[in-house]
C-alpha cells in the first residue's frame, strides 16, 4: 500500500526530498495536498465500488 500512495505522489510530481527554500515549499506542499487528496478520493471511490458489489451478493 505505501507504494501505492508514493506511485500516487509521484504523479503529482513530488521527490522523497521537500524543496529547501520558502518559495519552493509552498508549491511543494500545494503539491502534496492535492497528491493526498487524489489518494483519498480514488481509495474513496475503490470503497464505494467494494461495498457496491458486497450489497450486490445479499440479493
Amino acid at each position: 500500500m505505501a507504494s501505492v500512495i508514493a506511485d500516487f505522489l509521484g504523479l503529482a510530481g513530488l521527490d522523497g526530498i521537500p524543496a529547501l527554500t520558502y518559495g519552493t515549499l509552498v508549491i511543494y506542499q500545494m503539491r502534496f495536498a492535492v497528491g493526498v487528496a487524489l489518494v483519498c478520493g480514488v481509495f474513496r471511490v475503490i470503497g464505494k465500488l467494494a461495498e457496491a458489489l458486497g450489497g450486490l451478493r445479499r440479493w
